[in-house]
């Protein structure tokens, strides 16, 4: 497989405002990464950071007032497709954007129990996006499908006639999940998908979508403010804070050798059931206001590592260094021309037994 053909998504420098009288917030600015084909990618960081704004933005489910200031994002399609050129996703008509929606690329939104509209059945609604995209099956192909979705995320065909109510939080997340597998796209969006689930249904939503992905071979972006999640289920991920990633990497080096230290604050807010009790530190201080970021790094307000450097000049976002050119940090400890001395030793994460303990895995293990 080439190095094109292995891409699925592009995003390239994309921005994005929302315009009120207060001032013109800077949700998204200059935002690149790349999804390959299989994979899962994972974006981590606050409620704020841009994540939601982001994935909304190359869906393009944006409306005012928000708006795309720039950028691109180029969806490539399967070398045995016909048309073989990639897809700018934001320059699609409304037609071409019809088209491309729930075939190409789908979206499991936030909020199940809003995702699904409260009046209308389970059935009703799959049939619904089905009818839409193939308007000339018969009925009963559009039922033997709707059966076959919902077998395939674990709910009974029997549930179909029930409507969002009479469904458990989980099983409302399985249907929202099995309306975006509906015309088998080759990329799904999953805006924080366990989100208000309790950590036993969470794990079977997430080994849920892992079977899936592994059977159907559909790419993931996964959006959570989860870290200690991301690290289990994703192959690459990306940190974003205040509208920007910050660090990018695979989920190894994120785990064993992060480098910005808003990172490694979100690596150390959450608890390990084992070994010996340690202070969770966590982030001090909230995210800043994206109407008036401050100058140079937004983050160092918060940060224990700051220097004048880090007051005034701007970090843009760079291999740590030669021999890793595959892991990025926007942080000025890491450019020799700033910071002679490098990074403090402090900033290293401790690592049990070669692997961080998470609470879901701690649990689910029967860690005491």
């Amino acid at each position: 497989m080439t190095a094109q053909n292995k891409v699925i998504l592009d995003v390239q420098h994309i921005g994005v405002d929302y315009f009120s009288r207060s001032g013109t917030v800077h949700a998204v600015s200059d935002v690149s990464f790349s999804v390959n084909r299989g994979e899962i990618f994972g974006l981590a960081g606050e409620s704020g950071s841009g994540k939601s704004t982001l994935a909304f933005a190359v869906a393009r489910l944006l409306k005012f007032p928000a708006e795309i200031t720039g950028g691109r994002a180029l969806f490539y399609p399967k070398p045995d497709d016909a048309r073989s050129e990639p897809i700018d996703i934001l320059q699609l008509n409304k037609k071409e954007l019809r088209d491309f929606r729930w075939k190409k690329l789908s979206i499991v939104f936030q909020s199940a129990m809003n995702a699904l509209n409260p009046v209308l059945s389970v059935q009703t609604q799959i049939i619904d996006t089905l009818r839409t995209h193939h308007p000339h099956l018969h009925r009963d192909e559009y039922y033997q499908r709707a059966v076959e979705l919902v077998k395939m995320v674990g709910i009974a065909p029997e549930r179909l006639k029930s409507f969002p109510h009479q469904l458990s939080g989980g099983m409302r997340q399985r249907v929202v999940i099995a309306i975006a597998l509906a015309l088998n796209p080759e990329l799904i969006i999953m805006d924080e998908p366990t989100t208000a689930l309790d950590v036993v249904v969470q794990r079977e939503i997430l080994s849920e979508i892992q079977n899936l992905k592994n059977t159907f071979g559909f790419s993931v972006v996964f959006i959570t403010h989860d870290l200690s999640l991301l690290t289990e289920i994703c192959d690459h991920l990306a940190i974003m804070y205040a509208g920007k990633i910050v660090e990018q990497s695979n989920r190894q080096t994120i785990m064993r050798n992060t480098q910005h230290p808003y990172t490694h604050g979100l690596l150390h807010s959450f608890p390990s059931l084992y070994g010996e009790k340690k202070q969770i530190l966590g982030i001090p201080g909230h995210p800043p206001d994206l109407r008036n970021l401050p100058p140079g790094c937004a983050f160092h307000p918060r940060c224990a590592f700051a220097a004048e450097s880090c007051r005034t000049v701007y970090p843009s976002l760079q291999p740590v260094d030669a021999s890793a050119a595959d892991h990025l940090t926007a942080c000025h400890l890491y450019d020799p021309r700033l910071q002679p001395n490098g990074p403090p030793k402090s900033l290293s994460r401790q690592v049990v037994n070669d692997e961080p303990q998470t609470i879901e895995t701690d649990i689910l293990a029967g860690g005491q």
